[in-house]
């Protein structure tokens, strides 16, 4: 396969957003395209492929909602909705350290009670004498 060919490939992989090498949702630019197909970006140059790279410079003119937004205004979250999660995040981190505590302390209580039972069990079958047969 020629390294065109593999410049090509990749350009139609990152024009369907379906990289391989590469992660969803990058933009289609010449340099991610090289990226795309294993090159350096340096190798993709347009004294060598001239027609692929108008092809990508046109179709990235002609596509711009193609390349990702931010991932603020792509999902959509403002610093306000952020600022609440992370008001969120922390009040159940410390909700989970505090069961987590009373856990632990549970815990601890039913291994000395354990602890307590296996003693008076063994207290107990030691001060019970067994009965001697009747003899009559």
């Amino acid at each position: 396969m020629s390294a065109e060919s593999n410049y090509r490939d990749a350009f139609e992989r990152l024009k369907a957003n379906r990289p391989i090498v590469l992660t969803v949702g990058i933009p289609v630019t010449q340099n991610n395209v090289a990226k795309e197909a294993g090159a350096v970006p340096s190798a993709l140059r347009r004294e060598r492929y001239p027609q692929l790279c108008d092809e990508i410079q046109r179709w990235s003119k002609d596509n711009p909602g193609a390349s990702p937004k931010s991932k603020t205004s792509k999902s959509g979250t403002s610093s306000k909705q952020n600022e609440a999660l992370k008001e969120r995040h922390e009040r159940l981190k410390k909700q989970h350290d505090a069961i987590l505590s009373k856990l632990i302390m549970a815990e601890r209580v039913i291994v000395d009670l354990t602890k307590e039972n296996n003693r008076l069990k063994s207290r107990q079958r030691s001060e019970v004498s067994p009965l001697s047969t009747f003899e009559g």
